[in-house]
């Protein structure tokens, strides 16, 4: 999956869902600071953290997400998100 696909998923996901996307592309140094692993897909510009204005649509956004492509973490009782990354990134 190529960045700019990535990024349309993501956007149109956000707007069928009400979400936010919190954090996409990380420098190294905010990656760190945030405690990213240093081979985070962030760095490439290649993942979103995303809240949902309603979390009873949680389960529906991660199975709308996969369906596309896009592996979807449920990082929401650690880190208060959706961690999201495609399956298969292709850098360019």
């Amino acid at each position: 999956m190529r960045r700019l696909e990535f990024w349309d998923h993501v956007n149109r996901l956000c707007e069928m869902y009400n979400g936010s996307v919190t954090s996409g592309y990380r420098s190294r140094k905010r990656n760190a600071q945030v405690g990213g692993s240093i081979n985070s897909h962030h760095l490439t510009g290649m993942a979103a953290d995303v809240v949902l204005d309603d979390w009873s649509y949680k389960d529906e956004f991660i199975a709308s997400a996969e369906s596309n492509s896009i592996r979807a973490v449920d990082e929401v009782a650690q880190g208060g998100h959706l961690h999201l990354h495609p399956k298969s990134p292709d850098l360019t």
